[in-house]
C-alpha cells in the first residue's frame, strides 16, 4: 500500500521547501549585490546586457538572437 501524505502535511512540506528556497535566494542576492558593487561601469553594462537577454527556459543559456548569427556562405 502506498503511504500518501495528508494534504496539510504536504502543504507543510511545500512551505518548508519554499522557505529554504527563499533563504538561498536571499543569500544569492546579497552576494550578487556585493559582486556588482566592485564592477567597473563597463563591466556593469556588460553584466546587465548579458542578464537582460531572454532565456530559453529555466537554467538555460541565453537564447541565440537571429540578428547575431552570421548566415552561411553560398
Amino acid at each position: 500500500m502506498i503511504n500518501y501524505r495528508r494534504s496539510p502535511e504536504r502543504a507543510d512540506r511545500m512551505l518548508a521547501r519554499m522557505q529554504e528556497q527563499q533563504s538561498r535566494m536571499t543569500a544569492h542576492v546579497a552576494a550578487l549585490k556585493d559582486f556588482y558593487a566592485v564592477l567597473t561601469p563597463e563591466q556593469k553594462k556588460t553584466f546587465d546586457d548579458f542578464h537582460a537577454a531572454p532565456r530559453a527556459g529555466m537554467r538555460a543559456k541565453p537564447a541565440a538572437r537571429a540578428m547575431d548569427r552570421k548566415s552561411p556562405g553560398p
